[in-house]
């Protein structure tokens, strides 16, 4: 099938379900680096972040028959990358019988290139050093992945009055955060305050 550049996600999805691999592809290339960045924050590390979003696109093939077109593929596919994370987070947890603590910052990674990826990563790094885990999500969502409040709400499987809750806390404990310590740009460059 030979697949235009402008097939919307979920277009691109019901090919992808009916098995044509270069349409899974296609939707593996505009989603795989937004994944990876996601799963990144969530778990703090970019070798794990790769193995979940190996997981997460096994997962992702194996369940195109539960998509609903009607629905927003970014939505479906962050809820899948998500609960990937969580169970992956909890597996290891159950396994090493232990949490342990993780550095907000992985200066190793290998893509981190150029000033304004590390500022990047700083901002996020703060923002999750203040946050929930769950508040944090919803601020990358939000921000980072130009979510909506409702699509949000159905990635994390909450409420929309949870999502605003939360967000508007969110805001509220950076800005108190933010007033007692330096931060390196994070109203400018993450847009959040």
């Amino acid at each position: 099938m030979n697949t235009p550049v402008q097939m919307t996600d979920a277009t691109l999805a019901c090919a992808a379900r009916d098995g044509d691999m270069a349409v899974f592809e296609q939707l593996l290339s505009r989603y795989a680096a937004r994944v990876f960045s996601f799963l990144r924050q969530m778990t703090r590390s970019s070798h794990d972040a790769e193995d979940i979003s190996q997981m997460v696109w096994v997962t992702v093939h194996r369940q195109l028959g539960r998509y609903d077109p009607s629905r927003s593929f970014s939505t479906w596919l962050f809820t899948i990358a998500r609960n990937t994370a969580i169970s992956a987070w909890r597996k290891r947890r159950d396994d090493t019988a232990q949490l342990q603590d993780h550095d907000w910052v992985d200066r190793t990674h290998p893509a981190e290139s150029g000033f304004r990826r590390e500022e990047s990563e700083n901002i996020w790094a703060w923002v999750g050093a203040n946050l929930k885990p769950e508040q944090r999500d919803a601020l990358w969502l939000m921000y980072r992945e130009d979510m909506s409040v409702r699509e949000i709400a159905s990635a994390l499987g909450c409420s929309v009055v949870r999502v605003k809750v939360m967000l508007h806390r969110a805001r509220k404990k950076l800005l108190a955060a933010a007033g007692g310590q330096e931060v390196p740009g994070i109203a400018e460059a993450a847009g959040i305050l």
